[in-house]
């Protein structure tokens, strides 16, 4: 198993580096101004006519420029005397030390271009891509766009994509004046583009739009990511991959915030920079989940501290040091090389081994994981290669390319992981589902077996203790001589057999009330409920209550198993007996409304506590005293199931003091 783990781990390492390959190959010969086809220009001057914008749509101002180190120099300067200049073209030093070790990375400089036009004058624009970090830019003797101060002494920076335009006649003069002492570039980094209005907006446009896509998409993947994080709280990876989605996209919306010309320099880059290391930082937490190597000390105490220090140093070095100590700028520049490095191998070994897991997710997960590392990989590798040769026209850098495409590849990994979560979840659910039907049946067979014992108790034992109390009852009424120890002892059992009877009487009610309601049958209520009074008129008379009784004059009918019914009214009416005082009153009244039977049970008794309300339905609850009690508690719990047999509703409203009132709601039928 571990040996075709390792074969197609291996095939997909190759797999994925072979294609990142062509595809970052394609995009440096296709969508780079280094090897875009147009005109170059040769010792500071580039050279134009009728076909230059017709052939190819725009011109990169790479090569040879004329070039003045730590010196700025205005367009008179050029007209009054003779400067001898030094050619380099764009993008060839990061900094003002032209990579010699004792000259300054900061300071001042000058470009200038000349371009002759053998055609006829034509309006042109020129963007002007970030210029690190403050600048002058002098067009035919003009300043046509100027950010931030220049100078030594007045230095402020302030970085913006620029779009000028001019009209290009025989001879066009562009000096552009820079001044960096704050930031890890310096000077003209990127080419400049020279074209029709309409050609340079239009790839301004498609640029724009090549960010919104990728940094918008990651935001919506990072939402969807963190909300299932928020919402199950069961797996850190999502929190990892959100975390990175919204750090990738807020490194990849800097073109946005180019174009607004903020003046905080050092804040924007520094932001620029830590958003693309915690991404990183994220993509190293996401390998350690995966690859269950969280808690190998080499991933605790050296690759993770590591990764937290790089994004602390990537805030502190910009914003901080930078602009103060200029030997932090090629410190800076070799640790974020080396980090990348250690990055890369770590999480590439880390996720090669992790291919020798056995679950189809994690194989997948691990193969994912090798793809994103590999291209991760090949990107610092493209990065390096191609330093200083490669910008996109059109679209983004090979990181950007590669960073998105990860994102992919991780969603493609949680899509996985959710659809295998859900499967298992559906499975567990069946099985439960039919544990619970097997466990249900041997319950509900259980509990029917006791249901019948019980009963049969309950039958068994009603003749003996029906035929004690007779015989104490034959005792009394034939006037056998007792004496008074012997009457004292016939008292007792007399009590005992009553309460063995109440008992018994208990244990027929417990055992019958969760009887199914059986045949029920339309019938007329008024008819009923005058039937039930009727019924119950004597033992109120017996203790001293008035029972009254309110009747509709039209008829109403329901659909009702008749002695359920009448018993669950009796219950209600023993109930309100119970509590009910001498010369007290019973009211049993009923109401239609809104297609539904409103039936009262109302009396002026002492009440129920309003704590005790909640619970008067609950089996085995009673309010009387347990000393004189003939009930079990289960009289008002029949009462509502009963109820609820017939698809009713019950509520009851009591003061204490003043008396109850239970309401049963019936759905009535029609005839």
């Amino acid at each position: 198993m571990k040996k075709s783990n390792v074969l197609k781990g291996t095939l997909i390492v190759l797999i994925v580096s072979l294609l990142a390959i062509i595809g970052l190959n394609f995009l440096y010969k296709y969508d780079n101004k280094y090897t875009y086809k147009s005109i170059r220009a040769s010792n500071g001057i580039l050279t134009i006519d009728e076909d230059t914008f017709s052939k190819n749509k725009l011109v990169f101002l790479i090569d040879d420029w004329e070039f003045y180190n730590h010196k700025i120099f205005k367009p008179k300067d050029f007209r009054e005397k003779h400067i001898k200049p030094e050619y380099i073209f764009i993008g060839q030093y990061p900094d003002f030390s032209m990579r010699k070790e004792k000259q300054s990375p900061y300071g001042n400089a000058t470009y200038r271009m000349r371009i002759k036009n053998e055609g006829k004058d034509k309006v042109l624009s020129l963007e002007l891509p970030e210029i690190f970090c403050s600048s002058e830019v002098w067009i035919n003797g003009e300043i046509v766009s100027k950010l931030g101060d220049i100078g030594t002494e007045r230095y402020r920076p302030k970085i913006k994509n620029t779009v000028v335009s001019f009209v290009a006649k025989k001879d066009t003069e562009i000096i552009i004046n820079v001044s960096n002492f704050s930031h890890y570039y310096s000077g003209l980094y990127y080419p400049p583009a020279l074209g029709k209005t309409k050609d340079v907006s239009n790839m301004i446009f498609y640029r724009l739009v090549f960010y919104s896509v990728i940094c918008f998409t990651t935001i919506a993947i990072a939402i969807f990511s963190l909300a299932v994080w928020v919402l199950s709280k069961q797996s850190k990876l999502y929190l990892y991959f959100g975390c990175m989605c919204i750090f990738f996209a807020i490194h990849v919306s800097y073109p946005f915030i180019h174009l607004m010309g903020l003046p905080l320099v050092n804040f924007t880059y520094a932001v620029e920079d830590s958003s693309y290391f915690i991404a990183v930082l994220c993509i190293i937490c996401i390998n350690g989940n995966i690859s269950k190597i969280e808690r190998n000390k080499v991933y605790r105490f050296l690759i993770l501290p590591l990764g937290i220090t790089m994004c602390i140093i990537s805030i502190v070095i910009p914003v901080i040091l930078l602009p103060y100590d200029i030997y932090f700028v090629n410190i800076y520049g070799k640790l974020i090389d080396i980090y990348k490095y250690v990055v890369f191998i770590y999480i590439l070994m880390s996720s090669i081994v992790s291919i020798y897991k056995k679950t189809y997710f994690e194989q997948l997960s691990s193969y994912i994981l090798v793809s994103a590392n590999i291209v991760f990989g090949v990107s610092i590798l493209f990065d390096v290669v191609t330093s200083n040769r490669f910008e996109p026209i059109f679209t983004g850098w090979q990181t950007e390319y590669c960073g998105f495409l990860i994102v992919i590849l991780f969603s493609i990994m949680m899509i996985n992981r959710n659809r295998i979560i859900i499967k298992e979840n559906e499975k567990l659910t069946q099985n439960l589902e039919h544990e619970v039907e097997v466990r249900t049946n041997e319950l509900t067979t259980l509990l029917n077996e006791r249901k019948k014992f019980l009963a049969d108790v309950a039958h068994d034992l009603k003749a003996p203790v029906s035929a004690i109390q007779a015989f104490i009852d034959l005792i009394k009424v034939g006037n056998i001589h007792v004496d008074e120890e012997t009457r004292t002892y016939l008292y007792a059992i007399n009590q005992k057999s009553n309460e063995v009877q109440n008992r018994v009487r208990s244990l027929q009610e417990f055992t019958l009330q969760d009887k199914k309601i059986g045949l029920s049958e339309k019938i007329c209520l008024n008819d009923f409920i005058k039937e039930v009074y009727e019924n119950n008129l004597p033992d109120t008379q017996a203790c001293g209550v008035n029972f009254e009784v309110y009747i509709l004059d039209k008829k109403i009918y329901a659909k009702v198993n008749k002695e359920r019914l009448a018993r669950a009214f009796e219950n209600l009416i023993y109930n309100a007996l119970s509590f009910t005082s001498f010369d007290g009153k019973i009211i049993l009244s009923v109401n239609k409304e809104d297609g539904f039977a409103i039936i009262k049970i109302s009396d002026n008794g002492k009440g129920i506590p309003a704590e005790n309300i909640p619970k008067i339905f609950d089996r085995f609850f009673t309010e009387r005293d347990n000393s004189t009690s003939k009930g079990q508690g289960l009289g008002l719990y029949i009462v509502k199931s009963i109820i609820r047999e017939h698809d009713g509703e019950i509520f009851v409203d009591s003061e204490l003091g003043k008396g109850t009132v239970f309401t049963i709601k019936l759905s009535l039928c029609f005839l």
